[in-house]
């Protein structure tokens, strides 16, 4: 799902990156908010951005399935 986000934008996923956005996921399971805190450039936006593309397009894949 991440990773298949990240290569419609043209990024080129890591292990790294799709752990941390795993990560994050997990994490918005079991709570009511989260809030990213970390150093600049360390790709806290670009990992929710791609997470909530991955989530939507896996919605809209599901929605299709019904649909038909």
């Amino acid at each position: 799902m991440i990773s298949t986000a990240q290569k419609i934008q043209g990024m080129q996923p890591t292990q790294q990156f799709i752990l941390k956005c795993l990560q994050v996921y997990e994490t918005m399971e079991v709570r009511w908010g989260l809030m990213l805190v970390g150093e600049t450039e360390t790709y806290k936006t670009t990992c929710l951005r791609e997470l909530s593309n991955g989530l939507y397009n896996i919605h809209e894949g599901a929605s299709e399935v019904k649909a038909e």
